[in-house]
């Protein structure tokens, strides 16, 4: 059965390569649209945040944990 291997079986196998890997990269680059519009949602939620604990305590920055470490100086450098 695949005692010859002709020029049409590559050619064949390549346009199904070729195929495979469009379908692939339109999947992927679908993904990464979906995980930016995430990433983007994450990042505004963050900067609510921010904002809010900023407005919400007299103007100075949230500060927290034993060390009172401030929170803006670390999400937003």
């Amino acid at each position: 059965m695949w005692d010859k291997l002709t020029a049409a079986d590559i050619e064949h196998i390549n346009h199904g390569l070729a195929t495979r890997r469009s379908k692939m990269l339109a999947r992927h680059a679908e993904e990464l649209k979906v995980l930016e519009a995430e990433q983007t949602e994450i990042d505004n939620i963050e900067q609510a945040i921010i904002e809010g604990s900023v407005l919400g305590n007299g103007g100075a920055p949230f500060r927290f944990g034993e060390m009172g470490q401030d929170f803006t100086a670390q999400c937003c450098e």
